[in-house]
């Protein structure tokens, strides 16, 4: 390695060391780390990174990101698009995978997913055919359409179909069908969303020092 390499390697081995524990500390902030082709607002992430508040992440085919922050860990596995909101993530496309213990939300479409107690939980949300899974892996969560609010317990997933409340049937209610109870489909959305989030547990990028103990 020559001289000019050498020092480049080590000024960014030192932005990521000092950023980091900045980063930790700020909660409109949190350190992307990527594997494959994963873009920030467009522009292709190719190392560990600070992402803020409005920050758009999108995974293409194969590729994987994780978020950092304190008490939180959001794993972000392919053809998914999010945005960091600081203290919730914003869903867009595909799925991602949340554990926290400092009380960090999702939002998708008309639905809001939150931890039900003391601000901690590890709980995955898949968008698909129409549809959005909330499945709570650790802890319970509520899903609520601004309206109505149901507990999503651990190992029950639910499914909800992706629609304003005044075109639903039902009075409006939220349409909740257990993906363990008769919905097939709701079933497979929550096993293949769930295998590829163990996949990229295992293989994805190093465990941060703000990932919550499980």
């Amino acid at each position: 390695m020559d001289k000019s390499s050498a020092h480049k390697l080590i000024l960014l081995l030192l932005m990521t060391a000092c950023t980091g524990p900045m980063i930790q500390g700020d909660s409109n902030a949190a350190m992307l780390y990527t594997s494959g082709a994963v873009t920030v607002n467009g522009a292709r992430a190719t190392r560990p990174s600070a992402v803020f508040v409005g920050d758009k992440i999108r995974t293409a085919d194969k590729a994987t990101a994780s978020l950092t922050a304190t008490g939180t860990t959001v794993v972000i596995p392919a053809n998914s698009s999010i945005v960091f909101r600081g203290k919730a993530i914003q869903i867009a496309s595909g799925a991602v995978q949340i554990s926290t213990t400092r009380n960090m939300s999702a939002a998708v479409d008309y639905f809001s997913v939150v931890p039900a107690a003391n601000g901690s939980a590890t709980y995955l949300i898949s968008k698909s055919n129409g549809t959005v899974t909330v499945s709570a892996e650790h802890g319970s969560v509520m899903l609520s359409d601004g309206e109505t609010s149901m507990l999503v317990s651990e190992g029950s997933p639910q499914t909800v179909a992706d629609q304003p409340r005044k075109k639903r049937k039902k009075g409006g209610a939220l349409i909740v069908r257990g993906a363990g109870t008769g919905n097939a489909a709701a079933g497979v959305i929550v096993a293949g969303a769930l295998g590829t989030v163990v996949a990229i547990t295992t293989t994805g990028p190093p465990a941060s020092p703000s990932r919550p103990s499980r």
